[in-house]
């Protein structure tokens, strides 16, 4: 099969979801299978890549962008919006660059979050099963991080309708934790067998040889280390942790805590270290290109999150026999029973939490025994070949349903055919994917791609780079236009507060 994985953000700084993608590209090479990545190429998303290929994200943007905007503000003339306004310049980003690439000749596309799936779901061809995998709650998340008010009632519907529509528009959706499976279907109210449990997997040889490096680590002499990998999130509750390490320092000395990660609360962080009198004993040692020998060398991994899904970092703690001290919330009690395989205590409960990481720091007995039963329950658990097979079948099983609808369709032909813009037909080989050329490379009028657009909007002082707009409009299925009618879905479930319905546009 070919198969396309895709993501919304770059995936060497998403975290776990980076990690999740890494085991399921190599573990689907390892089956035979061809595996393209297409997500923003950079931590500053300044291009979209699908593998070696990538087109300038600003020459996508020039246009998208003020097009969103004025149909954003003009529906929300009177609310807050910076949120919705984003996400929709981003969807439609997304499409963009996938018309400009190509993506008919895949067998199979992976998505990675709903923003990804709904926009893919628009530009692919109908035959091609989409597979969404949900890393978390969007809604919930940015609930969390102050990205979006409880009081505010269009951008919560917009997100939840945003969520809803991906789960709708894909195939099948995985999630990896029973809680995330729970939590989508009350929030989003879909069917549930739309939605199957398949627990993310490592590869544990592989780990544990990277793991047993740790001996190159200058580590601190004569003082227990702490370590937290976790980007520096609001998720994470780095100040919940602050805060029992506070406690910490009055029962004993003789610790020092390695935070690993990254993220756009660093500089608020360190500060609140410096104003707690953390500073001595707690290093910011920033993202790392292997966490593997770090988990390995640590006495106890602390993760003091108020929202988490199935923490890769508990897996591969759990898999180099260090002992796990974290929050019961999200998927983490399906990974640690307390007392068991780990120390659990209620997410914010910075008095537990000391509580735990003490008794790891001071009886070897817990350390060893928890950390051993760990093991043993992570060499069951948490192998990748069950992921694998599973997600396979999961695959074959939508492919099977593709083919059947296939034939209901009437849409049989040559093996090497493949739908493409306007659903009309082009042949193409296995390896290369057929993709409209031309050598105008200059600035033209945006107003010369206005019939991409299905509402007036002001074009008059934009100039866009034709080489990458004619692409986009050769690989656009017929009646495609942008934007579509979610925000529009949003208004009409929200009528009870000033909102300004959007005007439709004669399609040209």
């Amino acid at each position: 099969m070919r198969i396309l994985i895709a993501a919304a953000f770059p995936l060497h700084r998403a975290g776990g979801i980076g990690t999740y993608v890494r085991e399921l590209r190599s573990g689907l090479e390892a089956h035979g299978h061809f595996v393209h990545v297409f997500a923003p190429h950079s931590s500053l998303a300044m291009k979209f890549a699908l593998d070696g290929d990538v087109v300038d994200a600003d020459a996508i943007r020039r246009l998208v962008y003020p097009v969103i905007r004025q149909y954003v503000r003009h529906g929300l003339p009177r609310q807050p919006r910076s949120l919705v306004e984003y996400l929709e310049m981003e969807r439609y980003c997304l499409e963009a660059a996938a018309l400009y690439f190509g993506i008919s000749s895949f067998d199979v596309i992976h998505a990675q979050d709903a923003l990804t799936a709904l926009a893919l779901a628009r530009v692919k061809s109908p035959l091609t099963p989409l597979i969404t995998t949900l890393h978390s709650s969007m809604s919930a998340e940015f609930l969390i991080q102050g990205r979006l008010e409880s009081t505010d009632r269009a951008q919560q519907t917009y997100v939840q309708l945003l969520e809803q529509a991906s789960v709708m528009a894909s195939d099948k959706v995985i999630v990896p934790s029973r809680w995330l499976r729970n939590l989508l279907l009350q929030r989003l109210q879909v069917e549930s067998e739309r939605l199957a449990v398949i627990r993310s997997g490592l590869d544990v040889s592989t780990f544990l040889s990277r793991a047993n490096e740790s001996g190159s680590l200058r580590l601190p002499h004569g003082r227990k280390l702490i370590v937290c990998a976790a980007r520096l999130d609001a998720l994470k509750g780095h100040e919940h942790l602050f805060d029992a390490l506070v406690k910490l320092q009055r029962l004993r000395t003789d610790w020092v805590c390695w935070l690993l990660g990254d993220g756009l609360l660093r500089e608020r962080l360190q500060e609140r270290v410096k104003r707690l009198g953390l500073r001595r004993q707690v290093l910011f040692a920033g993202e790392q290109p292997d966490v593997a020998p770090y988990l390995k060398a640590a006495d106890v991994v602390v993760l003091s999150s108020v929202q988490e899904n199935l923490p890769y970092v508990v897996m591969e703690a759990q898999v180099v026999g260090t002992p796990v001290v974290a929050t019961d919330v999200g998927g983490i009690p399906e990974m640690i029973t307390h007392g068991d395989t780990g120390l659990l205590s209620s997410a914010r409960d910075s008095e537990a939490l000391c509580r735990n990481i003490n008794c790891v720091l001071s009886d070897p007995t817990v350390a060893r025994r928890i950390s051993g039963q760990a093991q043993d329950f992570a060499n069951r658990a948490w192998p990748k070949e069950r992921m694998m097979s599973d997600l396979l079948s999961t695959y074959q099983d939508a492919l099977s349903a593709s083919r059947e609808e296939g034939q209901e369709l009437h849409r049989d032909g040559p093996d090497n055919q493949t739908w493409t813009a306007g659903n009309e037909i082009r042949s193409q080989t296995a390896d290369n994917e057929v993709r409209p050329q031309t050598g105008r490379r200059h600035l033209v009028r945006a107003k010369d791609y206005q019939s991409l657009f299905s509402r007036a909007f002001e074009f008059e002082s934009v100039r866009v780079q034709s080489s990458v707009w004619d692409r986009v409009m050769a690989g656009a299925p017929a009646g495609y236009q942008i934007p579509d009618s979610l925000l529009n879905d949003c208004l009409s479930l929200t009528t009870d507060i000033p909102l300004q319905r959007l005007p439709e546009q004669h399609r040209r």
